[in-house]
């Protein structure tokens, strides 16, 4: 599996979680058509959470406003 290096983030490499960023993408496809959605990321510390939500994030259009907390 290839590694992608993080925009802004040049010491994480983000591997192999094409499965929870197309779970995420699909989340924002039913956004985008008007329903509401929730989403949330939980595991164990360390497993790549916040990684996750920053890739989901830099490859969302800039027109798009994003709350996370």
């Amino acid at each position: 599996q290839a590694a992608t290096l993080l925009t802004g983030h040049p010491q994480r490499i983000f591997i192999g979680r094409e499965g929870e960023l197309s779970r995420l993408q699909s989340c924002l496809a039913e956004v985008l058509r008007g329903e509401r959605q929730l989403c949330f990321i939980r595991g164990e510390p360390g497993i790549g959470k916040t990684t996750l939500v920053d890739a989901f994030i830099e490859q969302l259009s800039p027109s798009l406003s994003v709350w996370q907390g």
